[in-house]
């Protein structure tokens, strides 16, 4: 009998298993404490928004491809992509900085010279804390400025340009500026850049022009400048181009 009681019992276990087994109930939250506590967020509202006017611009695109054509065979949106190309490469270095825990921002200058266009404007650079002070670089042309055997900032470089008082020292001696693809209005600036690259003499004529109002930017993308003198005009060219005075610009972004 004993030989058989495990066999018996294995028999009664699973027979209970199977057609009496406890039923276990999942509890189904209720909606209604939720109805009508909807609160608006503009914030979350702006970025629905975003992204769907983005997904609409992209489906035209992708619909309406002629956009690539639309002017004299041309394609009209070029110029705007090489100002976001150096943008580009100035946001891609500071981003390989701070991960190596290097201090650096984005700087850029305003021509005052008329009229703006799309291609010289201005120019953007890249200013990092070095040694003691900061020092600019110019990666599109793949340059930095000395006087002496010193190494100059941002505003040492705008104010030695006006004197032509600045050495010009090569980053890298395999990196050559990409010129091609500069089209406004149907006409090719690609040669119109070569010419400006093709020696330092030239690239100091274009600096000269491009490099007059300095302008430093901070986290929300705002740039700010101390040219009283042509304030109403520099602030004309962009929404976030904000007037600092002289000594509060110093103590942000120079700590003097």
């Amino acid at each position: 009998m004993k030989k058989f009681l495990p066999i018996i019992f294995g028999i009664v276990f699973l027979f209970f298993s199977l057609f009496f087994t406890p039923k276990a109930w999942a509890q189904t939250p209720s909606l209604g404490g939720i109805e009508g506590q909807w609160v608006s967020d503009p914030e979350v509202t702006f970025v629905g928004k975003t992204g769907a006017r983005s997904g609409q611009f992209l489906d035209w695109t992708l619909q309406n491809y002629q956009w690539l054509t639309l002017v004299n065979g041309q394609n009209p949106l070029i110029p705007f992509w090489i100002t976001i190309r150096n943008i580009v490469y100035a946001v891609i270095a500071l981003f390989v900085l701070k991960n190596l825990s290097i201090k650096s921002r984005i700087v850029t200058t305003l021509t005052l010279e008329e009229p703006w266009n799309s291609y010289d404007t201005g120019h953007t650079l890249v200013e990092v804390y070095k040694k003691d002070h900061w020092q600019v670089y110019d990666l599109d042309n793949n340059v930095v400025f000395k006087r002496g055997e010193r190494y100059l900032n941002f505003l040492e470089f705008v104010e030695s340009v006006k004197n032509n008082d600045y050495t010009i020292e090569k980053i890298a001696d395999d990196a050559e500026y990409a010129v091609g693809g500069s089209v406004k209005d149907g006409y090719d600036y690609s040669f119109y850049f070569e010419a400006i690259l093709s020696n330092e003499a030239t690239l100091r004529d274009w600096y000269k022009k491009v490099i007059q109002v300095p302008l430093i930017g901070d986290d929300s993308l705002t740039y700010y400048f101390f040219d009283e003198k042509n304030r109403s005009r520099v602030e004309s060219y962009a929404s976030n181009y904000k007037f600092l005075a002289s000594e509060e610009f110093m103590k942000r972004f120079y700590g003097n």
